[in-house]
């Protein structure tokens, strides 16, 4: 019989009654990580876009002169989850992130006349749209290359 324990940092086998002989087979994320690497530059891409989210914090009510209301909280925590599960993906990071007038956040991709538009407008709704027309996820649309 054979017991197998899996953990976060990998999985060892052991055959009963236990004796000197037991396969051990470890993983490291840190090492997973480090083979599926982006370049350099995405990875930094990314992390400024994450930064440029979590800067939408900090705004408040009328935040362009013209009564627009400050996302909240957890609707930026939720675009920082997004862009974390996009990231993920190895998808390409967006060309712009900004607060929506209706207290909404919104991260672009734009190629040309082409736009995907990741707009979150509370925690548990997310829009996905190209060119007007809506879609189920951004990954439909991603790599949008």
């Amino acid at each position: 019989m054979t017991k197998i324990l899996d953990g976060t940092c990998g999985a060892v086998s052991f055959t009963e009654p236990f004796t000197r002989t037991a396969t051990v087979r470890l993983w490291s994320p840190v090492a997973y990580a480090h083979l599926h690497k982006k370049p350099p530059g995405q990875r930094t891409a990314w992390h400024r876009v994450i930064e440029e989210l979590r800067r939408l914090r900090l705004l408040k009510d009328d935040w362009d002169g013209d009564g627009a209301a400050a996302p909240a909280v957890p609707v930026v925590d939720t675009a920082i989850q997004e862009a974390i599960r996009l990231r993920n993906r190895y998808h390409s990071p967006p060309d712009r992130v900004a607060a929506g007038v209706n207290g909404s956040v919104v991260m672009e991709w734009i190629r040309g006349d082409r736009i995907l538009e990741v707009e979150v407008l509370a925690p548990s709704e997310i829009d996905y749209r190209q060119g007007g027309r809506p879609l189920v996820d951004a990954a439909e649309a991603l790599p949008f290359d």
